[in-house]
């Protein structure tokens, strides 16, 4: 079965010499963020409206099964952060340089459909927490 948009993107990501499972997962990746993300617009409410379709969107990746422990990671490195950031200051050292180690294992395992997973993973969160952050936060 070919989807129209995931085949394309898949192929095109192929030709360029990425391998068959990243370019798969990075078009599902992109395909499920085109996916939800238009909707989102349109039915913007509030940032509550926001938070759910981001959230859903991240779950969606979760069920490719090759995504659950890198997005696990990801789940873990902003928890810690969210959680500790607040009495601990320094927790964002520690997290970065957890950052650069665990690319760098990466990098040397050469495990480089984890390593783009991951890091897809916490530029996403990242900038949608920013985001929901600029449209006014939780409510006080």
């Amino acid at each position: 079965m070919k989807l129209p948009i995931y085949s394309n993107l898949k192929a095109k990501l192929e030709s360029k010499g990425l391998d068959s499972t990243t370019s798969g997962q990075i078009a599902w990746f992109v395909c499920s963020m085109g996916i939800f993300i238009p909707p989102m617009l349109y039915l913007y409410q509030d940032q509550y409206t926001f938070l759910f379709f981001m959230f859903f969107i991240f779950v969606f990746n979760l069920l490719y099964i090759a995504n659950v422990f890198p997005f696990s990671l990801v789940i873990a490195f902003i928890w810690t952060h969210i959680v500790y950031s607040y009495d601990f200051r320094e927790i964002i050292y520690i997290l970065v340089v957890a950052f650069i180690v665990l690319v760098l294992i990466c990098f040397i395992l050469k495990k480089w459909r984890f390593l783009v997973t991951f890091c897809f993973g916490m530029a996403f969160v990242f900038f949608s927490l920013k985001l929901f952050q600029m449209l006014g936060g939780f409510y006080k």
